[in-house]
């Protein structure tokens, strides 16, 4: 796979997917995206590699719906790993990617059921668009789908304006998550319909989906991003409506997420690096070096970038390839501005210093310092502030052994800061 030969190009171009996934593939990356640049997480064990592991699984599912649950700390690489994991499987099933948050106007934290099963359904509407489903007609089958959702939801389904049953049902669903977002009570009706009347519908949707033989694969995402209480009702007694749909599943949870009723299903973990082994001596763990070295020499020519330098951007990333990547760009900016022929630490420090003043204009708030303070030394969470530093990467988890939390370090400084010597 090509690779960025200059530091402008690196900078610019390659490295810019750190930062924008979705819209700054470089050309020469085109073809391959995500599975081009995806690294699996190093082993645990003997066996392989959590993702390969749940690939291996879905591909053996001859038959049924099984569900498996995705979960990991902030910046683990949740999402780009599903997106790796469809586009590998792209051509073994109808894979239906959709995000908790899609269509229906909610905030992340304010998401039910009745949401999911609602975006769920529109997905599948574009999907049978792009099928042999749609092409074949069924447009009866369609359109009586359309009518009982428009029941559900007390609204009337909009006149027909297109020869494609299949996205009159999309303009249709998009229209109700537009309602949604406009109107308080519609939203509230939406979401009080009874949840087995919207599974019910939705599974017709699946089956005729699945109808030319090819099995449907629903990865939802962002679920782990949802607020804990909402998060804890459903992962609870509601899961096991998500259980009943008619196809492979799997659900993105949050990290901090008793499993509750979904201790049955399949769990897959994804971690960030554990970057030291010991801190007395500080001990780099070699095996997050080379997870991020892989990472870079996926995009970048190993010349342009000192071993160093290197390190120390894996020293002060907390083991997220989010905030890894974000100083490599910074990194590479400056290296290029200087003229230089290669990146080296003082241009990582420089990037350091640029990421810590964007990390610290979001900490000046009372509340959010008190909250940091309070974490770095109780090495949990307690507080929705606390839960909201950790949605910003202000607070880092961490499994060393056992789950806690700390402050980002490059934050560190800025809440405990060294003595100043006279």
């Amino acid at each position: 796979m090509p690779v960025a030969t200059t530091l402008e190009q690196a900078a610019y171009q390659y490295l810019s997917v750190f930062t924008q996934p979705e819209v700054a593939w470089p050309a020469s990356l085109q073809a391959g995206g995500v599975q081009a640049l995806y690294v699996e997480p190093p082993r645990e064990g003997l066996g392989p590699g959590p993702m390969l592991r749940l690939m291996r699984n879905l591909r053996g599912q001859t038959a049924g719906g099984a569900k498996y649950l995705l979960t990991g700390q902030r910046g683990s690489g949740k999402s780009f790993a599903l997106a790796h994991l469809a586009h590998q499987l792209r051509n073994e099933f109808h894979v239906v990617r959709v995000s908790a948050t899609d269509h229906t106007g909610t905030t992340q934290a304010e998401v039910e059921l009745a949401d999911l099963l609602l975006i769920l359904a529109q997905h599948l509407a574009g999907t049978m668009q792009r099928s042999y489903y749609a092409q074949d007609g069924a447009a009866a089958d369609l359109k009586s789908w359309m009518s009982r959702f428009a029941t559900l939801a007390s609204l009337p389904p909009p006149p027909s304006r297109t020869e494609s049953p299949a996205l009159e049902i999309s303009s249709f669903f998009a229209k109700l998550s537009s309602r949604m977002r406009t109107d308080g009570e519609m939203s509230k009706l939406v979401r009080a319909a009874a949840p087995d009347d919207l599974l019910t519908v939705v599974n017709e949707f699946l089956r005729a989906l699945a109808g030319d033989g090819q099995r449907v694969l629903v990865l939802f995402d962002d679920l782990d991003k949802i607020d804990l209480q909402f998060a804890g009702r459903l992962f609870g007694a509601q899961l096991s409506v998500l259980a009943r749909l008619d196809a492979l599943l799997v659900l993105t949870m949050p990290f901090a997420t008793a499993l509750g009723a979904g201790a049955a299903w399949d769990l897959t973990t994804l971690r960030n690096q554990k970057v030291w082994t010991d801190t007395k001596p500080l001990k780099f763990n070699e095996a997050a070096v080379s997870h991020f070295r892989d990472l870079v020499g996926k995009l970048v020519e190993p010349a342009l970038l000192e071993e160093p330098a290197l390190r120390l951007a894996v020293s002060k990333c907390g083991g997220i390839p989010r905030e890894f990547g974000k100083v490599m760009v910074k990194a590479f900016e400056v290296a290029e501005y200087q003229a230089a022929s290669v990146v080296n630490e003082s241009h990582v420090r420089e990037a350091h210093r640029q990421r810590t003043v964007e990390l610290s204009g979001l900490i000046q708030l009372g509340e959010r310092r008190e909250s940091l303070e309070r974490v770095a030394g109780e090495k949990r969470l307690t507080t929705a502030v606390d839960h909201a530093m950790l949605e910003l990467n202000l607070l880092i988890e961490y499994v060393n052994g056992h789950r806690w939390y700390g402050v980002h370090p490059l934050v560190e400084p800025l809440i405990n800061p060294a003595p100043v010597e006279k």
